[in-house]
């Protein structure tokens, strides 16, 4: 007698990810360490994979390769991007108007060319606001677009100028609210003293509740202590934010993580540390919208603030 044996069901293969969760798993993985890690590629489906590795080869390339079926518009729009990044200016302003940038690897690509010329100063002001708004087209989306806003508020609160942030207003408060809020708080910062902070003094790490002018200096420098950072230049009151920021705004005693950060800095400022104060708190900056380091605040002889030069306006940007 024999048995009937049902056969197992077959499982379909499991579909891989939309190309677009992919592109955002690598994109986040970039934004994380602010440049390009390997890190192990999403699964996505054969026809995808030219667009994911343009994607991987321009955020790790300066001269990325064409990964494209020759004739094809991706390959059309990858050879424009190249020919982009090899040119030098005035040739290449010409060559970014009307670039179509549908790709996330064109966009990051152009990103990147734009942030490597403005700092070699390769771009009067005219040219890197055409440079940021083809990167704020209200058609394109991620990440590059994301920091092409930031880059261009820093620029605008810099130069003081209310009407290209009233221009990015219009464009991109839709599609980012908290950031154009962030720094309209900035543009009402400039006139006044600045808010009060809670700072911890070098090197007997006691907390003091001051404004930007009681520190006594003209120029202050917010920035956290790096990799081989150097003390503020001669005449500067440097602050310097903790690396987690963790402790609440109120607090008047330092404990657990808050106090072990600051006493690592204080060993590694050694005699840096004369004139410094320490931050272990990220609320009364996240509050002011003082949110990108390194920020550099100018005072007049009154104390009121008459520059914030921050990110990448900032002197000694990363």
């Amino acid at each position: 007698m024999f048995l009937l044996q049902v056969p197992a069901q077959v499982q379909p293969a499991e579909a891989p990810p939309p190309f677009e969760d992919a592109a955002a798993r690598i994109l986040d993985h970039f934004d994380a360490f602010g440049r390009w890690i390997d890190m192990d590629l999403p699964e996505v489906a054969p026809a995808d994979r030219p667009r994911m590795e343009w994607l991987v080869r321009c955020l790790r390339d300066e001269r990325p390769a064409n990964p494209f079926a020759k004739g094809s518009p991706e390959w059309t729009e990858a050879e424009a991007v190249r020919a982009l990044l090899e040119s030098s200016a005035p040739r290449g302003e010409a060559l970014l108007q009307g670039l179509p940038l549908r790709l996330d690897g064109s966009r990051m690509a152009v990103w990147a060319w734009g942030r490597r010329r403005v700092r070699e100063g390769a771009f009067d002001a005219p040219a890197r606001v055409r440079w940021e708004n083809a990167l704020l087209n209200p058609a394109l989306t991620g990440l590059a677009g994301s920091y092409a806003l930031r880059h261009a508020l820093c620029f605008a609160l810099d130069a003081r100028d209310e009407g290209r942030f009233a221009d990015l207003k219009a464009r991109c408060a839709a599609r980012d609210p908290e950031r154009i809020l962030e720094f309209q708080k900035l543009f009402s910062l400039l006139g006044s003293p600045g808010p009060a902070l809670r700072l911890w003094s070098l090197p007997s790490l006691e907390p003091r509740d001051l404004r930007l002018a009681d520190l006594g200096k003209r120029e202050v420098r917010i920035r956290p202590l790096g990799e081989g950072a150097l003390p503020a230049p001669e005449g500067w009151a440097w602050i310097i934010p903790t690396p987690s920021g963790s402790l609440g705004a109120s607090e008047a005693t330092l404990t657990g993580a808050a106090r072990m950060e600051c006493e690592e800095l204080l060993r590694r400022l050694g005699p840096s540390a004369k004139g410094a104060w320490i931050a272990p708190s990220s609320e009364a900056f996240e509050q002011e919208g003082l949110s990108f380091f390194p920020i550099h605040i100018s005072l007049d002889q009154e104390g009121r603030i008459t520059r914030i030069r921050m990110g990448p306006a900032a002197p000694d940007a990363d």
